[in-house]
């Protein structure tokens, strides 16, 4: 059986269409695990009226407000599946998602499964057909996998996965809580670095909607909270997997805050509000760590920043809005 873990915090909005998107499921073992932290809108109301009137397997537990990583650590303590995996309670999925990535590992004896995303405003509503089943499966080990992931030869989050839950036990995987940024990431890096094989399909499974809302849309100090998780990892990876250590410590921070750097341009206010941000991040050291990277936009952007701040800042706005016009 898959557990599914919801964390559950005001979206009242979405959080039916979320768990209908879980009636289509090609695969039926499966229990959802809905943890209501601490909501203050109709949410868990929603979700009560909800598994009144549906025949899915759907646990519904109420906490304090401690964060989504706290919610999704309780949701594994509660989970009684062989596999887990972790949705967004405003986001959908396909009737595929959990299928196909159970049939990856089982297939390839492997220990974890990732998935490809949509990417949908906060208006959408789950359409038929969004699947192709034509997408390539790639295998490989664990410390490939880190390299790959650390090369951004593909990109994940937590939400598009599949674990074993006796990976998580064995290793004693959980979320690291208190943190507002990256938490989700800092799991992602952990759950690769301990797993033996991994399987990877880019068929979009998973639909992740973009709201206004989002942490991806606030410049503020929450974003330093990642940059501590990631700092953090070298001191991990030096523990538990020194053959990946010395890559980790020359690239993942560095890479990690090129991203944030990126991003901050995008939704920053103003240059000056972006510059005081990325002081605050040591932007430019880590920029310098970047110039024998592999990725060419990441080198050459790096480079840019070097030579003008002001240069990067306007290039990413203009690339960020071109982005944002393509998607939506």
């Amino acid at each position: 059986m898959i557990s599914v873990i919801i964390p559950l915090y005001n979206v009242e909005k979405y959080i039916e269409f979320c768990l209908q998107s879980f009636e289509h499921q090609i695969e039926r073992e499966f229990e959802i695990i809905v943890i209501n932290d601490g909501s203050t809108d109709r949410s868990s109301e929603i979700v009560e009226r909800y598994i009144n009137k549906s025949n899915l397997n759907i646990k519904l537990i109420h906490q304090n407000n401690n964060g989504v990583s706290s919610a999704r650590n309780t949701g594994i303590l509660e989970s009684s599946g062989d596999y887990i995996c972790f949705v967004d309670s405003d986001d959908l999925v396909t009737p595929y998602y959990l299928s196909l990535m159970k049939n990856m590992i089982d297939k390839n004896n492997s220990d974890l499964a990732f998935c490809g995303t949509i990417t949908v405003d906060e208006d959408f509503t789950l359409e038929e057909n969004c699947v192709t089943l034509g997408a390539t499966t790639y295998i490989m080990s664990g410390h490939e996998a880190l390299n790959k992931y650390l090369n951004y030869e593909f990109v994940t989050g937590v939400w598009s996965l599949m674990i074993k839950k006796e990976i998580v036990d064995i290793n004693n995987l959980k979320f690291s809580e208190g943190y507002r940024y990256s938490e989700d990431l800092e799991m992602v890096w952990k759950m690769i670095a301990s797993s033996n094989i991994i399987v990877l399909t880019d068929e979009p499974l998973y639909i992740y909607r973009i709201r206004k809302g989002s942490a991806m849309n606030f410049l503020d100090d929450r974003r330093i909270d990642g940059l501590r998780l990631m700092e953090g990892l070298e001191s991990y990876f030096q523990l538990n997997n020194p053959d990946f250590y010395d890559n980790f410590k020359k690239h993942g921070v560095a890479r990690w805050v090129w991203s944030t750097t990126w991003q901050a341009a995008v939704t920053s206010s103003s240059y000056s509000s972006f510059i005081s941000f990325t002081r605050k991040m040591n932007s430019k050291n880590c920029m310098n760590k970047l110039l024998a990277y592999p990725q060419f936009k990441v080198k050459y952007g790096a480079l840019l920043y070097l030579l003008s701040p002001y240069l990067f800042f306007l290039i990413a706005r203009d690339q960020g809005s071109k982005r944002l016009r393509r998607e939506y």
